[in-house]
């Protein structure tokens, strides 16, 4: 048995947690440079506000009906994430962290447990943690609990938990998701079996695995239809594979021209990922950068540069990565470009631990290892940029513009929420 858990609107309900005010209030966040929607609250939705609409073409809609909007604030949504999946691990040793707001756990043992009352520990665990609502969904394979979850937090009168334990539960199950709801079912899919005159998932799981090879990508296909007739195929992934690639890009706040201030970003990236890259204890062999101009200007040309940079010996250092792509850029950048947007992307990654040394150059040493642990100790510590580069600069009048932003409340010291008694009032 597996048991999905997902946090309800997680993005909107982080705001919440920290400000109470906006129970039951439409909230909607918006991308970097605050341009579209990426997250709604269920009263956004039932305003009719779409997901992924630009900002300002909901603007009015906004205004008119008193929504909330905030600028995404990651560092809050991830420590919150981290929290709720801590609560969550004290439930089963066997956790599968699946997204931001979702996780798998492993249900084994858990036979003689009353796994609707169990769910339902859960979401009172966590809510009375985190102050995340969250609904359980629990059935056999993986593909029905993403299902049963489903059920849980669309019907009401399942009370956010919905379990898949018996034949009769899997058919009610099926017969009530749509083919479009059913994980690993994408547009293309959809319109392929809607051509098919297959319109629910209980149509589906009566097709032949044969059939399902056939039609639906193969083996993917055949593990489907195995998953909806309650066949386990898919394991929990406990440990999660390290990322080939590590990039760090974003678009301006504001059009940028000079090469101060895209040297700035490109350092600043570089910090980025080369934090990613020490954490999952990995190394980089190349480090490619770019910059360009705004590609849907109808006024200036686009213009792209980018270069690849193959590194001698392959690093994690941040200092290592940065100074290459710094000497390339300058013999690069050109004046007179209106830039949007720049970004870095670190390739062929391999372990740290299988680095072969080279006779003429070094690769990171023990001195090297420790001044990077320090400066990722010091920046998870105290905050995020306690330790920089120099050359990732100080005002970064570049930045991504977050008007809306909510503070830290968790990871920034100078941003702690701060609780009045009557007498300051």
């Amino acid at each position: 048995m597996f048991a999905l858990i997902d946090g309800n609107n997680f993005y909107a309900s982080c705001e919440r947690v920290f400000n109470p005010k906006l129970e039951n209030v439409p909230i909607v966040i918006l991308s970097n440079n605050d341009g579209c929607i990426i997250a709604r609250s269920n009263e956004a939705k039932a305003l009719g506000i779409k997901m992924g609409a630009p900002y300002y073409e909901m603007k009015d809609l906004i205004l008119k009906n008193g929504v909330k909007a905030f600028s995404s604030n990651y560092t809050l949504y991830g420590d919150m994430s981290d929290r709720m999946m801590t609560t969550l691990s004290q439930f089963s040793p066997d956790v599968e962290v699946y997204s931001i707001d979702e996780c798998f756990l492993g249900m084994e043992g858990f036979n003689n447990f009353n796994l609707t009352d169990f769910s339902q520990i859960m979401r009172q665990t966590v809510r009375q943690h985190t102050g995340i609502p969250c609904c359980v969904g629990i059935a056999p394979t993986k593909t029905l609990a993403k299902i049963a979850n489903r059920l849980a937090k669309k019907v009401p009168s399942n009370n956010g938990v919905f379990v898949i334990q018996d034949e009769a539960t899997r058919l009610h199950a099926l017969e009530n998701i749509m083919i479009d709801d059913i994980w690993g079912i994408g547009r293309k899919y959809f319109k392929k079996l809607e051509a098919f005159g297959l319109q629910n998932a209980l149509q589906l799981s009566r097709m032949s695995p044969e059939w399902a090879k056939a039609h639906l990508g193969g083996i993917v296909g055949t593990r489907l239809i195995h998953e909806l007739n309650g066949l386990s195929c898919i394991d929990l992934e406990m440990v999660a594979d390290p990322k080939k690639n590590i990039a760090a890009t974003r678009a301006f706040g504001k059009v940028v021209t000079n090469e101060k201030d895209i040297s700035e970003a490109l350092s600043f990236h570089i910090s980025r990922a080369a934090e990613k890259l020490r954490k999952q204890n990995s190394v980089a062999k190349i480090v490619t950068f770019f910059f360009h101009s705004n590609p849907f200007s109808k006024v200036y040309p686009f213009i792209r540069i980018s270069k690849s940079i193959v590194l001698p010996i392959p690093t994690s250092d941040t200092r290592k990565l940065n100074d290459p792509v710094q000497a390339m850029f300058k013999k690069l950048f050109q004046n007179g470009v209106r830039y949007h947007k720049a970004g870095v992307m670190l390739q062929e990654l391999t372990s740290a631990s299988a680095v072969q040394s080279d006779l003429f150059y070094q690769s990171d040493n023990e001195q090297s290892t420790a001044l990077m642990s320090v400066v990722d100790k010091l920046n998870t510590q105290y905050g995020r940029g306690t330790m920089q580069l120099g050359s990732s600069g100080l005002t970064r009048s570049w930045m991504t513009q977050a008007n809306r932003k909510s503070p830290s409340y968790t990871t920034n010291w100078k941003q702690l929420l701060v609780v009045k008694t009557d007498k300051d009032i």
